[in-house]
């Protein structure tokens, strides 16, 4: 009992001392007046978190909501919304839980809404993930490797990867979610005749992990038909019973999905904007399978590059591939693990371009890279202080990449400006006033920038038109620089300014920012 007291205790120790080592890392790489790769995916969840404070609870009953609270801010389309009969509009695409659940932390807490509240949850949800993944692979993995060089391979290898730094960093999404649930699924599925709990944790995942994120409806099919053969080829009555449960408890979760949105949203309009998305993101010519393989590399290169060591190791060590034969037990596990990979394949245009979605992959990478440690000789003292040695560059490597990679993270000294446009604008052309973006989409930063609603890709006649409809004193018609890539992607905008009109006199101001300073010119800007 003295010596489970001390592994447990030293166990702990090596947890936290990862977890600290992460919430370092993470601290560190945090930037300011940066834009990112997949920024708007940040940007809309802070624009629904403000919002949600903007419209009494009992309308929107914490939907996915993109209204602010004005009643200028009202009645305005943006992407494939929804709009209720007050004229709030809703994003349906995902579930509302990964907006909810980052608004109830930030009110706990008493965090104001901007991207560092957001990059705290975020790193929270990273170092969960972390933890259940180091119990996961420590007890796939307890009877071949010692606890503790699983507990700290896992930690350099999983929290290290370009995927896992940036779409557990600067941008959450609801995957953020998933990667915190599918390794307790796995677990789950693992343990899964060891006791009563859990089975039902394995059953309250199955409803939980669906409503969360679109993964779980695929990651339910693989869990219960790896069920089928986890214990070998024999398919027992009680196999087809787990499948039936899990079956109900998907259609329990999409009941539940649909049923809250439509407490809001009509059907047919639900239905549609669905049908419509999924048609985008299955549909674009770019998103082609070499695109996503190349996605992969991008996302979890040094793992790549380490596995084809590993595995030519073992053979030279085990002099041969016979050892391949001993681990067939691992295939369900492995079955389970590739299974929700199905999403990004059928889902190709949003794993390209939303790369985050992509992060699922680390699981059957990591089982792989444990797979090859335990294969190797366990009498090569000298080999494990190797691998030890190639484990950590490859965590070094994966963090200096992912820093000085531009193609994630770029410097934006332009939101400064546009800070000081957007504060002229509030203090002066608030109250009655109606926005619109000249020459852009709109995606959370610009609405959160100005504290208004913004009708995107609008003329000046068309804004002009609808302000004399909704008896607006003022429109504020905002305009986009002409910059160069990759200053304008992902709608973090470098603002060129914004012409002022003033309906009660027909007078037109344009004001910008030079110098740090505004500068206001009278008529149009030639």
């Amino acid at each position: 009992m003295e010596r489970i007291g001390r592994e447990t205790k030293k166990t702990i120790l090596l947890v936290v001392a990862c977890v600290l080592a992460v919430v370092l890392v993470w601290g560190f790489k945090y930037k300011e007046n940066y834009n990112y790769l997949n920024s708007n995916a940040t940007w809309h969840v802070l624009l629904t978190v403000g919002a949600y404070d903007e419209t009494p609870a009992s309308v929107h009953k914490f939907l996915p909501i993109v209204s602010l609270g004005d009643e200028m801010d009202k009645h305005i389309q943006w992407a494939e919304m929804v709009a209720d009969e007050e004229g709030n509009y809703y994003y349906t695409s995902f579930s509302p839980a990964g907006f909810a659940l980052p608004y109830f932390f930030f009110k706990l807490f008493q965090l104001p809404v901007t991207e560092g509240s957001l990059y705290i949850f975020n790193t929270i949800l990273c170092c969960l993930a972390l933890v259940f993944t180091m119990k996961l692979f420590a007890d796939i993995f307890q009877k071949h490797l010692r606890r503790e060089v699983v507990l700290i391979v896992t930690a350099l290898l999983f929290a290290f990867q370009t995927e896992i730094m940036h779409g557990m960093g600067m941008v959450y999404w609801h995957q953020s979610l998933t990667q915190v649930l599918l390794p307790l699924q796995f677990l789950c599925f693992f343990h899964f005749e060891d006791s009563k709990k859990w089975r039902i944790g394995y059953y309250a995942l199955a409803i939980i992990m669906p409503y969360v994120e679109w993964t779980g409806f695929i990651s339910n099919v693989g869990v219960a038909l790896g069920l089928f053969f986890k214990h070998g080829i024999k398919i027992q009555k009680q196999d087809f019973m787990r499948a039936f449960w899990t079956a109900v408890c998907t259609v329990l979760a999409l009941l539940l999905l649909c049923g809250h949105y439509l407490s809001v949203v009509d059907l047919e309009s639900f239905r549609q904007a669905l049908q419509d998305r999924y048609h985008m993101r299955t549909t674009y010519a770019y998103a082609t399978t070499f695109n996503l393989l190349w996605g992969y590399w991008k996302s979890f290169k040094t793992l790549w590059i380490l596995l084809p060591i590993l595995g030519i190791s073992c053979v030279i060590l085990n002099k041969g591939v016979k050892w391949i034969v001993e681990w067939v037990a691992l295939l369900p596990m492995l079955f389970v693990m590739l299974f929700p990979v199905i999403e990004n394949i059928v889902m190709k245009e949003h794993a390209i371009s939303y790369t985050y979605d992509r992060m699922k992959l680390i699981y059957p990478l990591l089982l792989c890279v444990f797979w090859l440690l335990a294969a190797m000789p366990k009498d090569k003292k000298w080999f494990s202080c190797g691998i030890a040695g190639l484990v950590t560059l490859m965590s070094v490597i994966g963090i200096s990449n992912y820093l000085k990679n531009t193609e994630y993270l770029w410097q934006a000294s332009y939101r400064t400006d546009n800070e000081i446009l957007a504060e002229y604008c509030r203090e002066h052309y608030h109250e009655d006033s109606l926005y619109g973006l000249k020459n852009a989409a709109v995606r959370g930063y610009v609405n959160m920038l100005f504290d208004r609603g913004m009708y995107e890709n609008i003329s000046e006649y068309t804004l002009l038109e609808l302000a004399m409809e909704r008896d607006a004193r003022y429109v504020v018609l905002v305009d986009v620089a002409n910059e160069p890539a990759p200053a304008n992607t992902w709608h973090m905008y470098a603002l060129a300014g914004a012409a002022v009109y003033d309906m009660t006199d027909g007078t037109q101001t344009y004001v910008h920012v030079v110098n740090g300073e505004i500068v206001e010119e009278e008529g149009e800007r030639q």
